[in-house]
């Protein structure tokens, strides 16, 4: 059989479509694959069940730990980072559900303290507790306890035993329990923080003064000092010496 060159040159164009058309195929093939056979998908389309992942929304923040949330805190003008804005010995979140402003000192006031719980008379009627009774609920932590631990001091099914470990260890003595003296900043290993004469809790719960400051009204004399000789730890007079 013999081959004219119109057939052959027939021939070699038929050949040259044929390697031409299997080079783009590869070509194409080749760019939908990632060179190592593995799918090159659009970050966007889910590659199993047909279903995007949907993220898990994170607990809201509480930073303090005082029972409201650092967006409540902000609504409320009160410290996202310190559990008792004020510093009255209560934590903000529990201010709020007693409805009292977290932002006012008011759980300082008066100097009975009938019951001898921690707690004067007058903070007792603003709690609802009982002034004469050192555990109001009869669950085993005193109502002061209670307070430090942010439970509420009514309510005696609200304390887990963790809790109750916590607000019972008093390391100095000084009356007031180690929880509470990490809100204000004093030593739970020393009763007098400040060296002046008043222990923590006199100058927490009984008078108002500052228990990081040996003399708070700056008169030159120290808080318990004024005390002893009968004179006011807050008041702009000094002392008269001998």
């Amino acid at each position: 059989m013999t081959f004219s060159i119109k057939n052959l040159v027939i021939i070699l164009l038929v050949i040259a479509v044929l390697i031409f058309g299997a080079a783009l195929a590869f070509y194409f093939l080749k760019g939908t694959t990632g060179g190592g056979g593995e799918n090159i998908l659009p970050a966007n389309i889910p590659t199993s069940g047909g279903e995007e992942t949907e993220s898990v929304p994170a607990a809201p923040l509480d930073s303090d730990n005082d029972g409201l949330t650092d967006d409540q805190e902000k609504e409320l003008g009160t410290n996202p980072q310190k559990s008792d804005t004020d510093g009255d010995g209560l934590k903000d979140g529990l201010e709020v559900k007693l409805k009292h402003n977290p932002l006012v000192k008011d759980f300082n006031l008066g100097e009975i303290d009938s019951d001898g719980d921690g707690l004067t008379d007058e903070e007792e009627k603003f709690l609802g507790t009982d002034p004469n009774k050192i555990d109001t609920d009869g669950d085993g932590i005193s109502d002061l306890g209670e307070i430090a631990a942010g439970t509420d001091p009514s309510q005696a099914d609200d304390f887990s035993a963790a809790q109750e470990r916590k607000v019972l260890l008093d390391t100095d003595k000084d009356g007031l329990p180690d929880e509470m003296e990490k809100d204000f900043g004093t030593d739970p290993a020393k009763a007098d923080t400040d060296n002046d004469g008043l222990n923590d809790y006199e100058e927490i719960r009984l008078f108002g003064t500052d228990p990081l400051n040996p003399d708070t009204d700056g008169d030159g004399y120290k808080d318990g000092e004024e005390v002893k000789a009968g004179y006011n730890p807050l008041g702009p007079g000094k002392m008269v010496t001998q």
